[in-house]
């Protein structure tokens, strides 16, 4: 059976900025809210809040809806060319995608395109990477 859950940043208190992950609880007013594991009940930003996508990195990390990957593609020969690059790496967004109705990478490129087995998370659109 599938997984659904979901993530996102809590707004306020002392867990102020930090991820949680559970149930996605639907809005009743403009407020968006994530029920941990624990029974507890954060608000989160809705800018933050992403899917489970089912899948994993190589790493068994989790990957969501919003998450930066890196994927290992090794030589690069385009069209069974020349190499072009040599321990070349490939690396997007997962999204999304509405109109195909199913999970893709920002560049609009199919799940069978990228390896999940070479692929490891290296963050998301939400933290900054500086911090």
């Amino acid at each position: 059976m599938r997984e659904i859950k979901f993530r996102g940043k809590v707004l306020k208190g002392e867990d102020k900025g930090k991820w949680v992950y559970g149930s996605y609880i639907y809005p009743m007013d403009e407020s968006y809210w994530i029920q941990a594991g624990c029974e507890c009940e954060y608000e989160v930003d809705p800018e933050t809040v992403g899917q489970f996508t089912g899948f994993h990195d190589m790493n068994s990390k989790e990957l969501y809806d919003g998450d930066d990957i890196e994927e290992d593609v090794g030589d690069y020969a385009p069209f069974g060319g020349p190499i072009l690059e040599h321990n070349a790496k490939n690396y997007d967004t997962v999204m999304w995608h509405p109109t195909l109705g199913r999970w893709s990478w920002d560049n609009g490129a199919d799940w069978g395109i990228v390896n999940l087995d070479k692929a490891r998370i290296i963050g998301n659109t939400h933290d900054d990477p500086s911090e």
